[in-house]
């Protein structure tokens, strides 16, 4: 009877666990630039509800050197996303990038789905990945 009321108790543990990740969606961000002459990381990624161009809200910052990835979970919507970086010149220049998707062209990101947003040197875009 012991093991019965330890079982019900894990399985009822599980289910209140899995029910509160609900309107759950991923961000995978890609750093795809890669270029002989710079090298651009990413430092910044924001969001911005309705892509409306402001009130952007930071979801993640770090360093995400041309080649890496980062999957961020976010809540589910309707979102621009904008990436902020620094591209270093072999000459030893440096120069601040930043790059949104386009304004009032939100990216759907739907429950459970995991959009890649991918920089590639000129800009960003988003694709649901399969």
């Amino acid at each position: 009877m012991k093991h019965v009321a330890i079982f019900a108790l894990v399985v009822t543990f599980l289910f209140v666990s899995c029910s509160l990740k609900l309107d759950v969606s991923y961000l995978r961000a890609v750093n795809a630039s890669i270029n002989a002459n710079y090298e651009d990381v990413i430092t910044d990624i924001y969001i911005c509800a309705g892509a409306t161009n402001d009130n952007y809200i930071s979801i993640w910052n770090g360093k995400l050197h041309p080649g890496q990835t980062a999957k961020i979970e976010i809540a589910t919507g309707h979102y621009g996303v904008k990436f902020v970086g620094k591209r270093y010149y072999n000459s030893g220049i440096e120069k601040d990038i930043s790059e949104t998707t386009g304004y009032k062209t939100p990216v759907k990101f739907a429950e459970y789905y995991t959009v890649r947003v991918t920089y590639d040197g000129n800009g960003i875009v988003a694709k649901e990945e399969d």
